[in-house]
Order: C-alpha cells, then sequence, then structure tokens
C-alpha cells in the first residue's frame, strides 16, 4: 500500500494529502531539484478545506513548480 503510494508520487511528480493526514487539511507539494537532478528541497502549501479545496490546491501546481525553478535557478547565480 505505502509503496503504491510512493510510485504514484514518482509518476505525478507531486506529493498530496487530501485530509489524510489532518481531518480538515489539504496540502500539495513539488520537489526543487537541482541541475544534477538531486532533490534539493520540496516547496508545499497547505490549508484547511474552508479556505481551500483540494481541487483548488492542486491548481497551484504549476506556478509552484514555476517557482521550483526559479529557486534553483538563484541558487545556482
Amino acid at each position: 500500500m505505502l509503496i503504491d503510494e510512493i510510485n504514484a508520487i514518482e509518476a505525478s511528480g507531486i506529493g498530496t494529502d487530501n485530509e489524510e493526514f489532518i481531518t480538515g487539511m489539504v496540502a500539495i507539494a513539488v520537489p526543487t531539484k537541482g541541475h544534477d537532478g538531486r532533490l534539493l528541497a520540496t516547496l508545499a502549501t497547505h490549508g484547511p478545506i474552508a479556505r481551500m479545496t483540494f481541487e483548488q490546491a492542486l491548481g497551484h501546481v504549476d506556478i509552484m513548480r514555476q517557482a521550483s525553478q526559479e529557486l534553483v535557478a538563484s541558487i545556482a547565480e
């Protein structure tokens, strides 16, 4: 079961939490990888479902990936 979740995260490139950890809280995360492909950090956002639904959180994936790339670029400078 855990290995299935790990494989899903690897395939999608995002980690998600749709109230599995804390009831009423959602979260998404994207990896920040260096130019060599190694993981440097994880960029994440979370919030209560009263402010952000799971679907709304997923809508932030593209901008988070862009921010992750910009972070790597600023570190390399």
